[in-house]
């Protein structure tokens, strides 16, 4: 299984602010935040960086997490965020959020996760830049090529996808279609600056607790 990463992106430019709905967001899910120092386990540390139009946030895994997000989106006085992931080192997609509502779903590789291809989900994750364009005010012009599928049908005799796309979205890229490290690329035309993305940029370190669920105990026979 290769990479697996996501980041978090809401659309929110003042650092104090956010650090305000963070509190209320990890009080509301029973936990505890620390804006002023980073905490002394990794599973407690929150990696934050600014952007022109976003402050994202990469976290690690928590079955909780949802709630934690919708809680901060409302915080932040129902902000919308983009929810971006590096899926098994293969390909990169993303959900767009508004609280517990999804506003938009786009993967570069829809077809990855089923047996076969279905013409509904190639629709369904085909992504609306318009969508993007009005939540983060981005002109389309400037990330749409990113939204590409990479593959077409299957190819029964080279048992494997048709290659759709070849070379990069833009002149500047870092990267090409068909490389999940695009994903930084996609964000930085947005003005997202993902804090564990692999370029230099600043980043805050702050201490997050949000508690695991209870899990139920299995009954004795």
């Amino acid at each position: 299984m290769g990479l697996r990463h996501t980041v978090r992106a809401f659309r929110c430019t003042d650092l104090e602010v956010f650090k305000e709905a963070m509190k209320t967001a990890a009080k509301k899910s029973g936990g505890s935040f620390r804006g002023d120092h980073a905490p002394m386990q990794s599973n407690e540390t929150v990696w934050v960086a600014e952007g022109a139009t976003a402050i994202s946030l990469v976290y690690p895994a928590r079955d909780n997490i949802a709630t934690f997000l919708r809680d901060l989106s409302w915080a932040l006085g129902g902000a919308p965020y983009l929810e971006a992931r590096i899926q098994e080192g293969s390909h990169w997609d993303y959900s767009l959020c508004r609280g517990m509502e999804n506003l938009d779903l786009f993967s570069t590789c829809p077809q990855y996760w089923d047996d076969e291809e279905d013409p509904l989900t190639l629709l369904y994750q085909k992504g609306r830049p318009e969508m993007l364009s009005l939540v983060f005010g981005v002109p389309m012009e400037r990330f749409e090529r990113y939204m590409k599928h990479w593959y077409s049908d299957w190819d029964e005799q080279a048992d494997e996808y048709r290659i759709k796309l070849e070379g990069k979205a833009y002149p500047g890229d870092r990267s090409p279609y068909r490389d999940y490290e695009q994903l930084w690329d996609f964000l930085g035309s947005l003005g997202i600056i993902d804090p564990c993305g692999g370029l230099p940029t600043k980043r805050y370190e702050w201490e997050l607790k949000i508690p695991e669920p209870e899990r139920p105990q299995s009954r004795k026979l």
